[in-house]
């Protein structure tokens, strides 16, 4: 009889352990993962900045934003969201001499998706280090090896 108890105690520790390393998705995870490849993009690096770092407007609109940045397939598309991300961060949070003004400019000199994800990296590098999770400097490289394999396929 003891030596069931120990059995099933055993199992029961194992069952339990098990359950507890599970994975749960976050919404927001689900949405990168059906993202197409340019939106995962944007997405990976608006994820990666600090809430704090956003104006207000973003935490109202962040549900659409993501919505439709989940979406990107085209030049126009990728400008847009790039830029719409630069504009909901808060002016402090870039380096000095940038403004979310200069991203606004590029919209009308960018026609390729090579040029936009060179974009949505100067974005990336403009922002001060408070700005981002502590996070993305173990993700950054593989964002940017993304960024690089984006535009690799869409030339």
């Amino acid at each position: 009889m003891k030596k069931k108890l120990i059995i099933f105690s055993i199992f029961a520790v194992i069952v339990l352990g098990t359950q507890a390393q599970l994975i749960v998705k976050s919404p927001a995870t689900t949405a990168q993962e059906q993202a197409q490849p340019a939106g995962k993009l944007i997405i990976t690096l608006a994820e990666s900045i600090k809430p704090s770092s956003y104006l207000n407007a973003y935490s109202k609109d962040k549900a659409v934003f993501l919505n439709k940045a989940s979406n990107i397939t085209e030049v126009p598309d990728m400008l847009q969201n790039v830029v719409k991300l630069a504009i909901y961060i808060k002016p402090e949070k870039y380096k000095t001499g940038i403004t979310s003004t200069e991203f606004i400019k590029a919209m009308n000199t960018v026609t390729t998706m090579e040029q936009a994800n060179s974009l949505l990296k100067k974005l990336e590098n403009s922002l001060r280090p408070d700005a981002i999770n502590p996070i993305w400097k173990l993700q950054k490289n593989g964002w940017l090896a993304d960024v690089d394999a984006v535009s690799q396929a869409n030339k």
